[in-house]
């Protein structure tokens, strides 16, 4: 298991130095507002709200290949014509001990409007009230400490909304719809129209065949996979929900204590339902990957003798199974792919090539 998780290691670490775009780069037409007021009409690339927060890939026409990065020290707010709208929002985290200045989604808009936003992985909203910005951020639980740090999210709403959210006194999960909720229904007591800002976002569908093989020191294998691939660009461009069917067949070589040497043959038909998630959203992808599947798995001797018992959780059942492995996009759909995998059992290093039907 070291000189494969050496191989793959390199093999990912190389895929680095030559990666190009995987899904091809979308750019919506829309508009930014720069420091001085001034507004500019382009195209904006679509990606994930945890890059957008910090920074936009701006062209003035949709032919030009070179794009302009702008953060949030050059512009102030940004939309796209499916609906996009983020404005420049400062505000403080951590209980008001570190202050941030990123850009935010705009999800709800009236008297007091409500964003969405991302920042170090962690999820915040911000409810912008008379120009003031207050923050709800969700308890959580610090490696390394023993209590949970609050922050009073459902305190802050109450502020925010003038004791209107402590009327019920209910417990206020911490979900953007109870958010939109709540805030909805305050506008709506002071007579304000809210309006719940909405866009759509195409999802990507593959289906995918690979075929190939393994191949160490007395042992040999030969896989079948086909994978159905749906991306939620929405909410990651980088992680993909994969549903298909796998076929393998391994062989190997052991030395009994008489000295003689067996053969042995398992052949494994799966179904697996798995999430992957892509280090590299390119042409060459090195990617991790975990899940489940249904599995039926055959274990004969060189005399076809079966070496385990039948029965579910025995010969068929449901498991575990992760790995991690590369993907690289040659031409028109034409893939070549590498992995290690572990479900029912440890697989060889695993070569072969695919196709992409939905290239």
């Amino acid at each position: 298991m070291k000189i494969k998780r050496t191989i793959l290691s390199l093999i990912i670490c190389f895929s680095f130095i030559y990666a190009k775009a995987q899904l091809a780069d979308t750019f919506e037409k829309g508009t930014i507002t720069t420091n001085e007021n001034v507004k500019i009409d382009g195209y904006i690339k679509a990606d994930d709200l945890s890059n957008l927060t910090s920074k936009i890939c701006f062209k003035l026409a949709e032919t030009d290949v070179k794009y302009i990065n702008y953060d949030t020290t050059q512009i102030k707010s940004f939309q796209t014509e499916t609906g996009k709208t983020f404005d420049l929002l400062s505000f403080k985290i951590n209980n008001n001990s570190a202050a941030i200045k990123i850009f935010a989604n705009l999800i709800l808009k009236g008297e007091i409007s409500l964003y969405k936003t991302i920042y170090k992985s962690t999820t915040y909203y911000i409810i912008v009230a008379k120009d003031e910005n207050y923050v709800l951020q969700n308890d959580e639980l610090i490696s390394g400490e023993t209590e949970i740090r609050k922050y009073n999210y459902q305190g802050v709403i109450n502020l925010a909304t003038e004791g209107f959210s402590s009327k019920n006194n209910q417990e206020i999960p911490f979900k953007e719809i109870d958010f939109i909720k709540i805030i909805s229904e305050y506008n709506a007591s002071k007579e304000y129209e809210s309006k719940e800002v909405t866009y759509d976002e195409k999802n990507i569908h593959y289906f995918i065949l690979n075929i190939g093989g393994g191949l160490n020191k007395d042992e040999s294998e030969l896989f079948f996979q086909a994978m159905y691939r749906l991306y939620y660009p929405k909410i990651s461009r980088s992680t993909s929900l994969n549903l298909g069917l796998n076929y393998f067949n391994y062989q190997f070589s052991e030395l009994s204590n008489s000295n003689t040497t067996s053969d042995f043959k398992e052949s494994l038909i799966s179904i697996p339902f798995q999430i992957q998630q892509n280090i590299l959203n390119k042409n060459i992808r090195p990617y991790i990957f975990m899940g489940l599947n249904f599995s039926y798995l055959k274990i004969v001797d060189d005399k076809n003798n079966s070496l385990i018992e039948g029965g579910f959780q025995r010969n068929f059942g449901i498991g575990t199974l992760y790995g991690a492995g590369i993907e690289i996009d040659l031409y028109k759909g034409i893939m070549l792919k590498s992995e290690i995998r572990q479900d029912l059992f440890t697989h060889l290093i695993l070569f072969g090539i695919g196709y992409n039907f939905s290239k």
